[in-house]
């Protein structure tokens, strides 16, 4: 008896010579997992016999070969048994031919017999039984008379990474410096390297069939570069074939943006003319979008164009362009940006328009600020800047409450003008309205615009000292501050003197930057004793001081000393040179009052 093990199959033969049926004992060790296998009656896959065949000379007569075919029956055949098993989980597996018995009732105990050397069948049943490792260590994949032993290995698996299939899909291929024209596809592969992974590109009715070979799986990866669908087919490891997870992944060439440029002339009736352009944009490719153009008056040749852009979300978008001088307008489109090609890309759509610009009218504030608050009595001048062809004509509206004072304006020649607002007499809040102007060709064009608002202060702060009875008390060298009341809108500028100050000087200083109303936490410091007086007073208007408050006296508290009185003391020089100059008590009685004193 001996075991042949077909290690590509996994099958295993036992060739057996003895009466059939045949039973036997196989012990199967998986993975240090001990089970003993009974098979019972089993029949032979092929059969021989033990002693030569009966001749297949036709020239045998037919009671020969009856005669050969009865004792058949009792000789021993040789057999040869095919034993299969499922690999259900990876490992090692171990099988051992423990025990044989034939029909005659001949048992062998296979391990006696490699023990003692013998290697076919035996009548001997000592009933002795030997461990499956005692007498024989069988090779992984390799099989002995009586053990074979299979290394079962687990199927390789490969997929795309999660992360892979998590982000954003399908991933966009394009030929911008700043996008990708090619992507590493990460994979995550199970088994014993190296790997082979099939991999198949589906591009419309077109399917390519590719491989790539994996030496590790850290950092296992397809490079991909066409557009097309990616599928995982099959994987192959160092030992078996394995299975590709069911994940597709989508490159798309991404096409290049393109756009169709119109445009529609804006008129205006009033003037008998087109002021300016409509733009229409129809755009294709992945948004945003980004349209450069430049902008030429060809009335003026040698003047340089103007560079501008329009960005939109939109895949259809319109614009429009009213230019502020008159003119032949050159729009030229050269430069097309979307998502998938943001270097841009070249485009070429030219417009020519005819431009008769409306004027137009705004506060010019290149000069500098413009106070929106003013005091009574005082003047303002409003700087504006023309547009369009002149002379002009402006028509602007003062209104204060409910009264509205309508000024014409007419000759302006210069293109930078002034209205001058004159004196307010009256407190409250102004409005200037520009309501119209109009140009040389006498185009006019409505505004109703407010250009400014003034508010007209009828008086500044009033400022008082609060000033305690008996003045500001001081330590000798420290400063003091003498709190200051406000009534109007902070900061306030406020000059103040000492009184008796040999250069008679005025000091200033700022307070506060907090809402309007009395605040007791504003205070001027001085520095030394002395009467001070608020002399004036002002935030943009001139202020007033109260008279109940302008002086605050400041006052050096006087620093305490002490003394003795000399009743009852006598002045004593002869005592030592570091006694000098002491008095001294006279004797008196245990209990006696002293007569001296100290006084502070």
């Amino acid at each position: 008896t001996s075991i042949r093990s077909e290690s590509s199959t996994g099958f295993m033969e036992v060739v057996v010579e003895g009466y059939e049926p045949i039973d036997m004992t196989i012990v199967r060790l998986v993975n240090g997992h001990r089970e003993v296998i009974g098979l019972d009656g089993v029949q032979p896959r092929i059969t021989e016999l033990s002693t030569d065949a009966a001749s297949s000379d036709s020239a045998m007569n037919d009671a020969k070969r009856a005669e050969i075919e009865r004792w058949s029956r009792y000789r021993t055949r040789r057999s040869v048994y095919t034993l299969s098993d499922a690999f259900l989980r990876p490992g090692e597996y171990v099988y051992k031919l423990e025990s044989i018995r034939d029909a005659a009732n001949h048992s062998v105990i296979l391990g006696d017999v490699l023990s003692s050397g013998g290697h076919g069948a035996s009548n001997i049943d000592t009933g002795a039984k030997i461990s499956l490792f005692d007498s024989e260590k069988a090779l992984v994949g390799t099989a002995t008379p009586y053990m074979a032993c299979i290394q079962v290995h687990r199927r390789p698996t490969v997929s795309w990474t999660t992360s892979l299939l998590n982000g954003e899909l399908p991933l966009r291929l394009s030929d911008d410096k700043l996008r990708k024209s090619q992507y590493t596809l990460p994979l995550r592969v199970s088994g014993d390297g190296p790997w082979t992974v099939e991999y198949e590109i589906t591009n419309g009715a077109e399917s390519v069939r590719e491989s790539k070979a994996l030496p590790k799986a850290k950092d296992a990866a397809i490079e991909a570069s066409k557009p097309g669908v990616y599928h995982l087919v099959a994987v192959k490891d160092a030992h078996c074939s394995g299975v590709a997870e069911r994940a597709d992944v989508s490159l798309i060439k991404t096409p290049k943006p393109a756009v169709n440029v119109t445009s529609t002339p804006i008129t205006a009736h009033e003037c008998g003319g087109e002021i300016g352009a409509q733009i229409d944009l129809e755009l294709s490719g992945r948004p945003p979008f980004a349209i450069h153009y430049r902008e030429r008056n060809l009335r003026f040749p040698n003047s340089h164009p103007i560079a501008r852009v329009v960005r939109t979300q939109q895949q259809r978008h319109s614009f429009r362009i009213i230019p502020e001088l008159a003119g032949t307008y050159e729009f030229e489109f050269f430069t097309l940006e979307d998502d998938n090609y943001p270097s841009g890309q070249p485009i070429s759509a030219v417009i020519q328009q005819l431009i008769h610009a409306q004027p137009s009218v705004q506060l010019d504030t290149t000069g500098g600020y413009i106070s929106p608050v003013i005091c009574l009595g005082d003047s303002i001048e409003l700087p504006l800047k023309f547009k369009g062809q002149g002379p002009w004509q402006l028509t602007y509206n003062i209104v204060h409450g409910n009264r509205r004072n309508t000024v014409v304006v007419v000759g302006i020649k210069d293109d930078r003008y002034s209205i001058d607002l004159g004196s307010f007499d009256s407190p409250g809040q102004y409005s200037i309205e520009l309501a119209q102007v109009k140009d040389g060709n006498q185009c006019a064009r409505d505004l109703l615009e407010v250009v400014a608002k003034v508010k007209v202060r009828e008086s500044g702060p009033r400022v008082g000292f609060q000033c305690p009875d008996g003045g500001i008390r001081i330590l000798d060298g420290e400063p003091a501050r003498i709190p200051v009341q406000v009534h109007g809108d902070l900061p306030v500028e406020v000059n103040y003197r000492k009184i008796g100050d040999s250069q008679d000087r005025i000091l200033t200083t700022n307070l506060g930057h907090r809402s309007r109303g009395a605040s007791n936490d504003n205070y001027i410091t001085v520095s030394g004793p002395g009467e001070y007086e608020l002399v004036s007073a002002s935030d943009i208007c001139a202020g007033t001081i109260d008279p109940l408050g302008s002086r605050c006296a400041v006052k050096v508290e006087p620093k305490p000393h002490a003394w003795f009185t000399t009743n009852g003391l006598t002045y004593n020089e002869s005592l030592s040179s570091s006694q000098k100059h002491a008095w001294q008590l006279g004797s008196i009685c245990e209990g006696s009052a002293s007569p001296s004193a100290f006084e502070l």
